[in-house]
């Protein structure tokens, strides 16, 4: 289950950096990321994770977490920001592509994951 904790932290606060340029603790403070996006996006790998584990941990105690950890590194920039700004290639494929994939497979709908999978799958691209 630790993986799966770790997944959903990631879900969380990657690709919103990613896109945003936010920096993890700013996350939390801004309404749009924090109130809507975040939470949408963890509820969702939540469902997921408790297809694929049958497992019942509550989204909000896991929700919680992300907030957590977003403060705990607040001043951290994530890795997958560090990767778009240097034009490497991000974790998206195994963080939200990860959740995207399992729902096509499972019948869940993920669309907040698969926007933001997106979204960063663009940041990655060459610019002209």
């Amino acid at each position: 289950m630790l993986w799966w904790r770790t997944l959903l932290v990631n879900v969380g606060i990657n690709a919103l950096t990613a896109i945003t340029g936010l920096r993890n603790g700013r996350l939390i403070e801004l309404e749009e990321t924090s109130d809507e996006l975040l939470k949408m996006a963890v509820r969702e790998a939540v469902s997921i994770a408790h297809a694929k584990v049958n497992r019942s941990s509550s989204w909000q105690i896991l929700l919680s977490m992300c907030g957590d950890v977003a403060r705990m590194t607040g001043k951290n920039r994530s890795s997958m920001l560090q990767d778009v700004t240097k034009k490497r290639k991000t974790e998206i494929e195994v963080i939200n592509g990860a959740i995207v994939k399992e729902g096509v497979q499972l019948g869940i709908s993920t669309p907040v994951n698969k926007v933001l999978y997106n979204l960063v799958r663009v940041r990655e691209k060459p610019r002209r």
